[in-house]
């Protein structure tokens, strides 16, 4: 378990280095080599980190169900690997249609960039543990996971 934990990291890490590369190429050229400005509230509310959400969620999703591993309950399956990336991804979808098709007042803004966050943190602790549960199984003999 702790080599699936470990190898979930690294995976994690690495998926928000390479998915988010063009942000970090954009905040590496505005300190380093440029005066150009970035404003981190037109970050937060243009959508990049939604969509890097939606793809990693809908994507985790989509491994778990052409893997062999199958968790036992499939209540919990359900709750797991379908409610939550579908709200995640409605929330995603709802957020950026808000941010885009108005301006937004501060108000507005602060509770945007909060709920924003939220779902990043989410998206982040989904993937962490999901991909757990995916490498455990594969260093398990092939059976279906008795997790209820």
């Amino acid at each position: 378990m702790i080599t699936s934990m470990g190898k979930s990291l690294i995976w994690t890490l690495l998926i928000i280095l390479f998915g988010l590369s063009q942000l970090w190429i954009l905040i590496g050229n505005s300190y380093l080599l440029t005066n150009f400005s970035i404003i981190y509230n037109q970050i937060l509310l243009d959508g990049v980190l939604l969509f890097f959400s939606s793809t990693l969620v809908a994507s985790i999703s989509i491994d778990y169900f052409i893997s062999e591993t199958k968790i036992s309950s499939k209540a919990v399956s359900g709750l797991v690997f379908v409610l939550f990336p579908c709200i995640i991804i409605i929330v995603c979808i709802w957020l950026f249609t808000m941010c885009f098709e108005r301006s937004l007042t501060d108000i507005e803004e602060d509770f945007a960039r909060n709920v924003e966050m939220a779902v990043v943190s989410m998206t982040i602790v989904f993937t962490f543990f999901a991909k757990v549960l995916l490498f455990h199984s594969n260093s398990q003999p092939k059976k279906r996971l008795n997790l209820l």
